[in-house]
């Protein structure tokens, strides 16, 4: 009788392990199953001996095809280095780190599509590294949109500035050559005598006056250029003309200076 309680005992005690052991299993699967990580181990040389079951929920890809190196074959080669380096330096007791890498979307295809994966790892027992794989494909394509846009904005900037310092220069050009003539004019001391001399001055802040309205012309362009609205029309000109034009817009200036400036055909 003894003997068969003592059976029955143990065949109970068994029974009741299994149950425990069953509902340890079924609790792990159900904490896996809302685990929005993958979580894995990896020996000192980097190869992965333990994968929890949601890997192809959160990776696409099956557990057994990233332990031993099948996660290392997922990683694109250029990233590859960095991983390892980590893993077995937790391995070996090191630093928690925190490191990105590009991993395989699917095993399938011969170009394959990468996604970011952010790797948390931290040195587990017996050299042995522990990290949880995080899919952060959707954050890392917010953050190059966003370099983006700040490198767009960067170089929208540095043009605009470039734009309004050549305006600075082109619209002083004629100015300062309409501001110094009609100064020369309005200045009995300076007045010339000679009218041809008048008559001289007066078609020079002339030309200056059409060169600041082509200015700001060409300026309105660009606005509406900028809008989608601008029809190009190609027109000649007359390239001696222009050329003269701006040496008498500087003639002033450069006889201030005791300069000369010399016009030669090419």
């Amino acid at each position: 009788i003894n003997a068969g309680m003592l059976v029955r005992g143990l065949m109970v005690s068994q029974a009741n392990q299994e149950r425990r052991a069953s509902a340890d299993r079924m609790r792990a699967g159900e904490i896996e199953a809302v685990m929005a990580e993958t979580i894995i181990a990896a020996d000192q040389s980097g190869a992965v001996i333990r994968v929890s079951g949601n890997a192809d929920r959160i990776l696409g890809l099956p557990a057994d095809a990233l332990t031993g190196r099948g996660l290392t074959e997922t990683v694109l080669v250029a990233d590859r280095p960095e991983l390892l380096t980590t893993l077995r330096a937790c391995a070996h007791g090191g630093e928690p780190r925190k490191l990105r890498v590009r991993m395989r979307a699917s095993l399938d295809g011969a170009s394959p599509r990468y996604r970011s994966v952010e790797f948390s790892i931290i040195p587990g027992a017996g050299g042995v590294a522990l990290a949880s794989l995080r899919d952060v494909s959707d954050l890392a394509a917010a953050e190059d949109a966003h370099a983006t846009l700040v490198s767009e904005g960067e170089s929208a900037s540095r043009a605009r500035a470039a734009f309004l310092s050549t305006v600075n220069h082109e619209l002083r050009t004629p100015l300062n050559a309409i501001i110094g003539f009609s100064d020369i004019i309005a200045n009995p001391s300076t007045t010339p005598a000679s009218p041809e001399r008048l008559r001289e001055y007066a078609r020079l802040i002339n030309g200056a006056g059409q060169d600041l309205l082509r200015i700001i012309s060409a300026m309105i362009d660009i606005t509406r250029l900028d809008s989608g609205v601008y029809d190009f029309e190609a027109e000649p000109i007359d390239l001696e003309a222009a050329v003269l034009a701006s040496v008498d817009a500087f003639r002033q200036e450069s006889e201030g200076a005791s300069a000369e400036i010399e016009v030669a055909p090419a």
